[in-house]
């Protein structure tokens, strides 16, 4: 590891009962690089991405966040260290809107917490004309929406918040050939 990393992980392990998980998993990453997990269903790359996200809590090892120790404890704190993650089970509410989904819970508000819908609705066009998805309707629910849009607005919600490191968790699983070329585009950019 060096002090320049982006991210570290050293030798994180994740038991689940008498399942290991992960055991003694390590990588280094320096900013601006891409990296792909590859690995057979149940290698451990979902819960990788679950413990850099704060959702499940290692057992041992530590991560290490531009030479700086990090707590990952909840999804709120890897929020505040700059972790952004796209889920592959896809974590959008399904009867809540477009807009809705992308800025929860930062939604523009005013006085007594009432949410400006109208600015959330353009702050939605405004990120989705930055990241190509000027297709979607801010205001659609997201019930009625195919799976592969669904995708591409959980990526996109993760990218708007300018993550220092963003996680994506098998991102193609649900997306068109066309889709994955966007996603190309979107990390190449």
């Amino acid at each position: 590891m060096t002090e320049a990393s982006a991210i570290a992980v050293i030798g994180l392990t994740k038991r689940f009962g008498s399942t290991v998980a992960l055991d003694d998993c390590s990588f280094t990453a320096s900013a601006g690089e891409v990296h792909a997990l590859l690995g057979e269903n149940g290698a451990g790359k979902s819960t990788l991405v679950k413990a850099l996200a704060g959702i499940a809590r290692p057992d041992a090892g530590e991560v290490r966040l531009f030479g700086v120790a990090a707590r990952i404890e909840t999804p709120r704190a890897a929020h505040r260290l700059g972790i952004q993650t796209a889920f592959q089970e896809i974590s959008l509410v399904k009867d809540l809107t477009v807009a809705q989904n992308m800025l929860m819970p930062y939604e523009p508000a005013r006085w007594l917490g009432q949410v400006q819908r109208r600015r959330a609705e353009e702050r939605v066009r405004q990120i989705f004309a930055e990241v190509g998805l000027e297709d979607v309707d801010p205001r659609a629910e997201i019930a009625t929406l195919d799976l592969s849009v669904r995708q591409r607005i959980e990526i996109a919600r993760a990218v708007a918040r300018d993550p220092r490191l963003l996680l994506l968790d098998e991102p193609t699983s649900a997306l068109s050939g066309r889709d994955v070329d966007w996603l190309g585009a979107l990390i190449s950019a």
